[in-house]
């Protein structure tokens, strides 16, 4: 079995987050992909979203004033 050359999978970063270019590189996940438990459909994404947005501005609201 060959090695597998970590350094050369992840020169052409450039080329993949600014180009596009989805086989010039590995992508990076780093710690978010091990923060990820469960996956949602579109709608329970955004619904998340908007209710996580709801609660800080409330907190925000309540804190400052409207």
């Amino acid at each position: 079995m060959g090695q597998f050359n970590r350094v050369e999978h992840m020169a052409n970063l450039p080329a993949l987050y600014v180009g596009c270019e989805l086989e010039a590189a590995i992508a990076l996940s780093g710690q978010v992909a091990g923060r990820i438990d469960k996956v949602l459909n579109a709608t329970e994404s955004i619904d998340g979203s908007i209710a996580g947005f709801q609660a800080v501005f409330k907190n925000f609201r309540s804190q400052f004033g409207q």
